[in-house]
């Protein structure tokens, strides 16, 4: 990016309101300096995450300031404070925004606001794209599309997996010795072939037996 690209950015980006910052910064991420390294992969957000998301987050915020507004005052302040409630869902789900994954030696990180999620790589023995892995799949335990798609899910493809997910279209199956992650990588070809070169396996759609990584 050049200093005339990174300079009307950082102005259009001062136009907008902190609404929009947070919405910016939360969908796009600060725009990249450099290339990438070919072990960091980004999440881009999916149209049906984006939808999900800014219908709860209004609902939520609407549920909120419209009951302090219009609590009756014989009621008590403590009960004008319930209708904050919706508030703490918002918080709660916004760290766990999935904003790229990366590749380190037996293990894959999970990035997301301000922390890390590590899932152990050793045993992985087989890596696939698959763009419907996630379709008609029933959320067991989790956030099922408030600012990401992370938990427990279960469909009739993969049985039970754990989910770390943005974009389902991108969906990157990954069978770890008995374990099935799912995750939604930018460019789910490249992560695959990345894998592949990574951990020696022979396909992305034929399981093989557990590899360590090679030097």
């Amino acid at each position: 990016m050049s200093q005339v690209d990174v300079a009307g950015f950082f102005f259009a980006f001062s136009l907008q309101s902190p609404v929009n910052h947070c919405w910016f910064i939360l969908r796009c991420g600060v725009p990249p300096m450099a290339a990438q390294p070919e072990n960091t992969f980004g999440a881009p957000w999916g149209p049906v995450l984006t939808a999900i998301s800014a219908f709860a987050t209004l609902l939520l915020i609407s549920s909120a300031v419209f009951g302090t507004l219009c609590a009756p005052a014989e009621v008590g302040p403590w009960f004008g404070s319930f209708f904050t409630l919706p508030l703490l869902f918002v918080s709660g789900a916004i760290p766990f925004t999935i904003r790229g994954y990366e590749l380190q030696p037996n293990t894959l990180v999970i990035k997301r606001l301000g922390w890390q999620t590590q899932v152990p790589l050793t045993g992985l023995h087989a890596a696939t794209a698959d763009s419907t892995a996630m379709k008609r799949s029933m959320r067991l335990f989790g956030n099922g599309g408030m600012y990401s798609f992370t938990g427990l899910f279960r469909n009739k493809a993969l049985g039970n997996y754990r989910a770390y997910a943005m974009e389902t279209s991108h969906a990157v199956v990954l069978k770890i010795n008995t374990r099935t992650v799912v995750i939604t990588p930018d460019d789910p070809p490249a992560f695959v072939a990345r894998l592949q070169h990574l951990y020696g396996l022979a396909n992305s759609a034929t399981s093989t037996s557990p590899q360590q990584p090679e030097n």
